[in-house]
């Protein structure tokens, strides 16, 4: 836990008294019977009040931590507040699906798998009950914790229940098969989106044309229309953060980097869970901003920058002070990772098909929907171009042992930085559950590679 002086702590209140009125809110428009119903059933909303510690994970830029909590909150806020006052307009969506489409319709999406990223972040352990649940419950120990962590959640009743469900056959087997047990278990009609193994002209008319099936099916389901007005303001909104994102990201290139760390992931939670909105626009323009005046200032995530590191595959959930660590122990700052470095697409608002094409290219070209579905050649690419781009001194991979598609690449991947005399470490591990390798383990394996192969170079 990072120590705060008294000064230090005051000069936060306001800021954290800001994010918990959004809780007070909630509690104000459902009523104190209702939100006293929901603590009871929901044991996870019990987080939502540590959810600052995610400001620890960041020390040298705990404002913009405090935005993406800020956004955490008003985003489980409204998924609470739709499931006890209109629960016929929750929709669950798949993490690879972005949830303009039923915004527009005027739907309520939840994300299935954003506690499973939540959870462990706040507390190592805090998915490892899921887990163990969905493992009793007789599938399979080598099924990816990820999806085992949301299964879990769903057999303990610990989710609001939806209307109907979004999901595809992206990033990979396990996540399309872990939507069958959740369908017999709730009951609801689900639509399956088929995400084509290329990315072409072709492929992309192919998804377009099921998105257009989707929009129909909500529509029988829901007994909502499709606004298509309302998904041009949708889709503009998000047009705008999507340029103070690529700024963002810009501005990362410099040196020396002026954010890093866990927050880079954290960058994409406006168009993960709430784009097209004011309040997605907003934190991503605190990104953009605060880099900037960082820049100006040649300010950096660390005084002293000494290596920038580019990480590949999702963050360490288990060790969400891991990069902080980094940074303070050994002046290493992740400069940039897979999910921040997405392709995000300018949506195109002309027309009601224009909208919907790119969309579909969107979601496609999706961090891991693109490097774990299709052709192996777009997993190390974009990671070659990524250390050329951004100037990197090594390559962290975390090698989720759930990930069967990139754990097949990851020798071509060692090759291909050997060749070209580029540090490389790859860390075996668990994304939700630290029992296969602990915090303590990464923390040595970094350690002894940072002292010995870094300190040569």
């Amino acid at each position: 836990m990072v120590s705060r002086t008294w000064t230090q702590q005051a000069r936060e209140i306001p800021v954290k008294a800001r994010n918990y009125a959004i809780l007070a809110r909630l509690l104000g428009r459902i009523g104190p019977v209702a939100f006293a119903r929901l603590y009871r059933k929901y044991p996870w909303i019990s987080h939502a009040a540590r959810i600052h510690t995610l400001m620890d994970h960041g020390a040298n830029y705990r404002g913009c931590m405090a935005e993406a909590v800020r956004l955490i909150l008003l985003y489980i806020s409204g998924v609470l507040e739709t499931h006890v006052k209109t629960p016929g307009r929750l929709v669950w969506y798949e993490e690879l699906l972005t949830p303009e489409i039923p915004l527009a319709m005027g739907l309520t999406p939840f994300m299935t798998e954003s506690l499973g990223l939540l959870l462990p972040l706040l507390e190592g352990t805090g998915a490892v009950p899921y887990v163990d649940r969905t493992e009793n419950a007789g599938f399979p120990a080598d099924m990816c914790s990820f999806i085992k962590s949301s299964l879990g959640q769903i057999l303990a009743e610990e989710l609001p229940p939806p209307r109907v469900i979004l999901t595809t056959n992206s990033p990979c087997d396990s996540a399309m098969a872990g939507y069958i047990p959740i369908e017999k278990k709730l009951g609801v009609p689900v639509f399956r989106l088929d995400h084509p193994y290329e990315t072409n002209d072709r492929s992309v008319e192919y998804y377009a044309r099921r998105l257009w099936k989707m929009i129909g099916f909500l529509e029988e389901h829901t007994g909502e229309k499709m606004d298509f007005g309302r998904l041009q303001e949708i889709c503009q909104e998000r047009n705008r953060a999507t340029e103070y994102l690529l700024e963002f990201r810009e501005c990362q290139r410099n040196r020396p980097a002026p954010l890093g760390g866990l927050l880079l992931t954290l960058s994409m939670l406006g168009h993960e869970l709430l784009p097209g909105t004011p309040e997605a626009t907003r934190f991503c323009r605190y990104l953009r901003d605060e880099a900037k005046r960082r820049v100006d200032r040649k300010t950096g995530a660390v005084q002293d920058e000494r290596i920038r590191i580019i990480l590949w595959n999702p963050p360490f959930l288990i060790d969400g002070d891991l990069f902080r660590w980094m940074e303070e122990t050994y002046r290493a700052v992740v400069v940039m990772d897979m999910l921040a470095y997405r392709s995000y697409s300018i949506v195109d608002t002309s027309s009601p098909e224009a909208m919907i094409r790119t969309l579909a290219l969107d979601m496609m070209k999706g961090p891991m929907a693109r490097h774990t579905r299709g052709p192996a050649r777009n997993y190390y690419e974009d990671l070659v171009r990524l250390v050329r781009e951004y100037g990197a001194d090594m390559v962290l991979v975390a090698s989720h042992q759930g990930c069967k598609n990139a754990l097949a690449v990851a020798g071509i991947v060692r090759e291909i930085f050997r060749r070209q005399e580029i540090p490389f470490l790859d860390i075996q591990y668990d994304l939700v559950d630290p029992r296969i390798t602990s915090p303590e383990e990464i923390r040595n394996q970094i350690s002894r590679f940072m002292e010995t192969v870094m300190a040569r170079a």
